[in-house]
């Protein structure tokens, strides 16, 4: 069967694993080992038959609680999340980074005791009970939904057979499918969970390009969603790998964001939420979009996801050789293209098209301050704005504007003057002189 309708589920026997004390001393096999002995201690507290034991590595639908309830109501289930009775917690807080909701909380990891990082509540700490249409005790199902070792994409359930799970599995697959499609917005895929974002209000007008190559880059997006009949005539596979390749701050995240608002299909953005899982997270992702196609999955700075070397050739590998991508969009970002073209060169299959994006030149610069000032500071002086910040990026430019209306605030006015934008470029061309030569020679301009 397939991954989708049923992926494998493998009967384990009851853990015999000795009870240490620091559970990260243990090799994963050890610690589920210990884990399962914690839950089915667990069920046994709640009067629950006692079943076999299975894991399945269909992951992200079984932690999607509206897709939960769906597929309960769909099979005549009623879903029971599980709070700890007392003295569950201190049993598995030795699994902090195993388990991410405990006692509905998201577990504290160290970016949210530094307060980075929003607590939301939860429904349960990762056990749920599906309690049979029937009403027998033994025809209930259990679930267990934290994470069970790393990579994070196995679950547990406890059940009497092996067909009342795939049938829930498949239920869940089903409407995790069409919540992807339907939900709209982003969908952030981690390693631990998925996410959705707002839809980024951003047009193709807010891009700062050459007006062909914009052209080109939108028409390749666009002709693909719509002609895949035409794929299929002329024996392509439906699929395209787009690197989007040159210096930072010139507008590929604004490229991506332009292309998400226009689309009309699921938008899949992989992120590195643990730093030793980027290319754990690309898979997450590919196997998603091939999910949710057609779909677009987005790849920002593909060399901090996965470095040069070996990661590099496995993701390239994924890219090639998943013939399941059919309906996929891929496009990637990097501002290192040093590091990824002779891998592309090798075999140009992987991303089939790469756009280099330029420093705007003088009318792309003349255009954008056009826009941010015009109806504030005098036209010819912004053509001569313009003329004075050869080699700025974008994003220098933004900050010429951003650090313009500093002056204006700390003058105490409430309008733009053009010795506000004069002072301001003067600061901007000590900022872009750092950053070429680095903060050894920073003088007396930055942090102290």
């Amino acid at each position: 069967m397939s991954r989708l309708s049923a992926p494998a589920l493998r009967p384990l026997p009851a853990a015999a694993d000795p009870l240490l004390a620091d559970p990260s001393e243990l090799p994963e096999r050890l610690v589920f080992g210990r884990l399962m002995r914690l839950l089915r201690d667990a069920l046994r507290r709640r009067d629950a038959a006692r079943l076999p034991l299975f894991r399945t590595d269909l992951r992200a639908p079984l932690t999607c609680r509206p897709c939960l309830e769906d597929a309960a109501k769909a099979l005549g289930y009623r879903l029971e999340p599980q709070a700890p009775l007392l003295g569950e917690d201190d049993l598995l807080l030795g699994y902090e980074y195993l388990s991410w909701q405990l006692h509905g909380r998201a577990l504290e990891t160290q970016d949210a005791r530094r307060g980075l990082v929003e607590v939301e509540p939860g429904p349960s700490y990762g056990l749920w009970r599906l309690v049979a249409p029937s009403g027998a005790r033994e025809e209930d199902l259990w679930l267990w939904t934290g994470e069970v070792g790393h990579p994070a994409d196995d679950c547990a359930f406890f059940a009497g057979e092996a067909e009342a799970i795939e049938a829930w599995l498949e239920a869940t697959s089903r409407r995790h499918v069409e919540h992807g499609r339907g939900e709209g917005g982003l969908i952030i895929v981690g390693n631990t969970r998925e996410t959705r974002a707002q839809t980024p209000n951003v047009s193709w007008d807010d891009v700062l390009l050459p007006d062909p190559l914009r052209a080109e880059l939108r028409l390749t997006v666009s002709e693909f969603f719509a002609n895949r009949e035409l794929y299929r005539a002329h024996g392509l596979p439906h699929r395209r790998g787009v690197l989007l390749a040159g210096p930072p701050g010139n507008g590929k995240t604004t490229i991506l964001r332009a292309i998400a608002s226009e689309v009309e299909h699921p938008c899949l953005v992989a992120t590195l939420d643990d730093p030793n899982a980027g290319l754990y997270n690309c898979r997450l992702a590919f196997e998603r979009a091939v999910e949710l196609a057609p779909a677009v999955v987005c790849f920002e700075d593909l060399d901090a996801l996965v470095d040069e070397g070996p990661l590099l050739s496995q993701f390239l590998n994924l890219l090639d050789g998943l013939e399941s991508l059919e309906g996929v969009f891929v496009i990637a970002t990097t501002n290192r293209p040093d590091r990824i073209d002779p891998a592309i060169a090798k075999r140009p299959s992987r991303f089939d098209r790469v756009f280099l994006i330029p420093e705007p030149d003088e009318g792309l610069r003349a255009r954008y301050l056009e826009r941010q000032l015009a109806k504030e500071v005098p036209s010819a002086f912004l053509d001569w704005l313009a003329g004075e910040t050869e080699g700025y990026s974008v994003a220098f430019l933004k900050e010429l504007v951003l650090q313009g209306r500093l002056a204006a605030v700390r003058a105490g006015r409430k309008t733009l003057e053009e010795a506000d934008l004069r002072a301001a470029l003067e600061t901007t061309r000590e900022h872009l002189r750092l950053a070429s030569a680095g903060l050894s020679d920073r003088g007396n301009v930055g942090f102290v």
